[in-house]
This record gives C-alpha cells, structure tokens and sequence, in this order.
C-alpha cells in the first residue's frame, strides 16, 4: 500500500494537482482506527508530510506561473506605447 501512495503523490506532482495533494495530506495525519491501518505509521506519516510540501511546491510554480505570464502581457504594453496607431490596430496582440 506504501509503493500506491507514493505512485499517487507521483502522479498528483505531475499533474499539479494541488487540491487533491492537500486533501491527501491532511487525511494522512490523523491516526486511522487500529482496525483500518493499510500503511506503517511511519510511511503515513512521511506521505502526509510530503503531500504537503508537494502542494506547496505546486502553488510556488503555479505562482511563478501567473507571474512570468503577467510579465510577458505587460511587456507588450510597452511595445503599444512607443509603436505608431497603425502599428497597433494591425498588431493588437
């Protein structure tokens, strides 16, 4: 059950899913009841920590994202300013 949460953390990295890391990460804290421990307390408790910190490396890149984005729009502003209006009608993007 360790190696299934681990390919899981895996593939919710890859795909940048940072709301299903974060609900991973918070029902692993919590100990189960004796009778429904599928995974070592150990690994549980390693696989919530680390579904933590992949959500917040998700949300950094997401951000960092958005932030190289914005600088790229804003960047053609400038290009409008100093272009002539026919430039800009021929070329709004």
């Amino acid at each position: 059950m360790g190696r299934s949460a681990a390919l899981l953390l895996d593939v919710l990295r890859e795909t940048r899913d940072h709301r299903l890391l974060m609900e991973l990460g918070l029902a692993l804290q919590p100990e189960p009841e004796p009778d429904k421990k599928y995974l070592f307390d150990s690994e549980r408790e390693q696989h919530a920590s680390l579904a933590l910190s992949l959500m917040v490396q998700v949300l950094r890149s997401r951000l960092q994202d958005i932030k190289d984005a914005s600088i790229t729009a804003f960047s053609g502003v400038d290009d409008l300013q100093h272009s002539s209006p026919q430039q800009v009608t021929l070329n709004p993007f």
